[in-house]
């Protein structure tokens, strides 16, 4: 994301908030036109479903044990390692649009002439 004073940044800020959200929300204008409102949500979805997929990390093992080889389920293991990383990454990079969102609407408007 570019900084927030960049020209059309709550455009930006919206489009990649849509990109992490199920599909279902660029329908909903109640959601998708307000950034703070969108943001938190995505917030609370990336929250949901990194607790989804530890939970997966935690018994992926005992579920497919029988069924998979240990190299087979080590390596789903690290890919689901690996998604939940992105995950972290993605929750600190919306938590700091949250952020850039608040301070930008809580800003003075700017006055002719100052």
């Amino acid at each position: 994301m570019p900084p927030p004073d960049t020209q059309d940044w709550d455009g930006l800020a919206v489009a990649w908030l849509l990109d992490l959200a199920p599909g279902d929300w660029r329908g909903l204008p109640a959601v998708a036109k307000q950034p703070l409102v969108l943001a938190l949500l995505v917030a609370d979805h990336v929250a949901a479903t990194r607790s989804g997929m530890r939970a997966s990390v935690a018994g992926l093992r005992s579920k497919v044990g029988g069924v998979l080889s240990a190299p087979q389920a080590e390596a789903a293991v690290a890919a689901l390692l690996g998604e939940e990383a992105r995950l972290e990454r993605v929750a600190r990079e919306v938590g700091l649009v949250i952020v850039a969102i608040e301070g930008t609407q809580r800003r003075p408007a700017s006055r002719p002439g100052t």
